[in-house]
């Protein structure tokens, strides 16, 4: 048995390459149990990577980093010296406490002198054109669909994941089911009862709701840019649902 503690370490941080290895070489070199414990946030993101890989039939989909998009890699996830730890733990603090300030009130930019306050504007502009990743688009529809559980409008959900399409852009999903209709009516206009029946049995949804209804979420990000999406809603009409209460009922015992 192999136990890997505080495995949230790998998720985020500093020296990702090194924890990320530590991760990989543990599970891979395990001849018989692994038992991964984590906690928090980075420990929720960790499972939902796992629940990923075991969805996509354990076969891992990740893109191949350009040449110079892996230097900078290898120079951001870097191994550091106890010194260098202890610069980015202070630079953090300071970081945290002055963006506290600023976003409190305690301190405006108009009162910081000329150069810092460029700085600070250029930061600001930075985040807004560069949008978000296909990893945190994954998040945000994670916390979205585990908020939905939460609250008992949905009865299951999907896990979500980042598929790469091969074509320059990351599709923001479910999991690719193993048979049934793969690339069949998804873009559809209208839907029949077949349609539906056939996007259940196969799980081609983000989330099915308390009333048996599908959610449809999906968003193709390149880069950082959103460039689609599908937002779909297929509610159920009551002979649909007669049917489906004979058949195969969308419900929390059948997923």
């Amino acid at each position: 048995m192999v136990y890997l503690a505080n495995a949230q370490r790998c998720v985020a941080g500093y020296e990702l390459i090194k924890m990320r290895n530590t991760l990989f070489t543990a599970i891979t070199r395990s001849r018989a149990w692994v038992r991964i414990c984590a906690w928090g946030d980075n420990g929720s993101e960790l499972q939902r990577e796992i629940d990923a890989v075991r969805d996509n039939r354990y076969h891992l989909s990740f893109r191949i980093p350009t040449k110079p998009q892996l230097k900078e890699l290898r120079h951001i996830h870097r191994d550091r010296t106890e010194g260098g730890k202890a610069k980015i733990k202070q630079a953090e603090k300071q970081l945290n406490s002055a963006l506290s300030d600023l976003l409190s009130g305690g301190c405006a930019l108009g009162g910081l002198t000329t150069g810092i306050a460029g700085k600070t504007e250029a930061v600001v502009d930075l985040g807004r054109g560069s949008g978000m990743t296909p990893r945190q688009w994954r998040n945000h529809v994670a916390n979205l669909l585990d908020a939905l559980l939460t609250v008992d409008l949905a009865v299951h959900t999907r896990p979500v994941v980042a598929l790469e399409t091969g074509k320059g852009w990351v599709r923001v999903t479910w999991p690719t089911p193993a048979t049934g209709m793969q690339g069949k009516p998804f873009l559809a206009d209208f839907y029949s009862v077949e349609t539906y029946f056939g996007w259940l049995r196969t799980e081609q949804f983000s989330a099915v709701l308390f009333d048996g209804s599908l959610l449809q979420l999906t968003f193709d990000i390149e880069g950082s840019e959103l460039v689609g999406h599908r937002l779909g809603y297929i509610p159920v009409h009551s002979p649909l649902m007669r049917k489906a209460k004979h058949s195969c009922a969308p419900s929390r015992s059948l997923m």
